[in-house]
């Protein structure tokens, strides 16, 4: 069964005047066909305004489609009697985790999400303990978060998701804010979620090195889906990418530049590991 599953969304946003009259309407989606099976990694690319963010904000239903519909894991996102269970089911993280922070001590804003859908405290301790723990904070507990790094600060979003147990954990631009280091941090607890955890990752970014890490890569431009398939498959149509103003994962680039230059390598070289693998493999012939 998919985990989400998108059929002929569409959205507008209509900005309106003071005598509530519409004077503007931008289509953000257009007629969106997606399914994404339970256990799967896929990255959502796309310049600004391509519609992606808009996407992901529709999967724990804080938007809702103008026309067509959107599930997850079977339930209707329209529908306002499971709307709790949706977004028990798919949780968030944003951009900036200052805005998704909200107490003093870190294991108090971890605790903040269980407390609120009624979470026995002696089950919400363990809750809490677990998610600290899976992302790497649990030595910061007592912790202030405005004595954290971004990165620091990120996990800990990332744990306020993860306490209330969900399957789907969707990632709105959640690396943008953060420097190399803080990224770093923030993908491996994302890979370490979904390969360990088996929890579903909807991950929109506009790092490419990052969509490279993915299982699955989803391209969207003007708010349709242009480009769905494997990273290599994606990354390897640079002609495309370039068209759609998207560049390369950096690995992917240098692997381009040596093969203009006459080295043998291989079309389907993303990240860096596989290139200096290559790279060695050919030192040894």
């Amino acid at each position: 069964m998919d985990m989400i599953k998108a059929q002929n969304v569409s959205y507008k946003y209509i900005r309106r005047d003071e005598e509530d009259r519409i004077v503007e309407e931008i289509t953000a989606l257009n007629n969106i066909d997606l399914h994404i099976p339970k256990g799967q990694f896929v990255a959502v690319i796309g310049h600004n305004g391509s519609g992606k963010s808009t996407f992901a904000k529709h999967i724990n239903a804080l938007l809702l489609p103008f026309d067509g519909k959107v599930f997850v894991d079977g339930m209707d996102t329209s529908d306002e009697t499971v709307l709790w269970d949706i977004r028990k089911k798919a949780g968030m993280v944003f951009q900036n985790p200052d805005n998704q922070i909200i107490a003093s001590v870190v294991e108090e804003d971890v605790a903040f999400g269980p407390e609120n859908i009624g979470i026995e405290p002696e089950k919400i301790r363990e809750r809490v303990a677990e998610a600290l723990k899976i992302v790497g904070m649990e030595k910061y507990a007592k912790h202030s978060p405005a004595r954290l790094s971004g990165g620091q600060k990120q996990r800990v979003a990332i744990a306020g998701a993860l306490a209330i147990l969900p399957q789907c954990l969707v990632f709105d631009e959640s690396t943008a804010m953060l420097d190399p280091v803080g990224r770093r941090e923030v993908m491996n607890v994302v890979k370490k979620l979904n390969k360990e955890e088996k929890i579903t990752v909807i991950f929109i970014t506009h790092y490419m090195e990052e969509a490279a890490m993915a299982d699955r890569v989803v391209v969207m431009d003007r708010g349709k889906i242009v480009m769905d398939a494997a990273p290599a498959e994606v990354f390897a149509d640079s002609e495309k990418l370039s068209a759609l103003g998207l560049e390369l994962p950096q690995a992917a680039q240098l692997a381009q530049e040596l093969r203009q230059a006459g080295l043998p390598l291989c079309a389907d070289i993303i990240d860096t590991e596989t290139l200096v693998e290559a790279i060695c493999e050919l030192e040894k012939k």
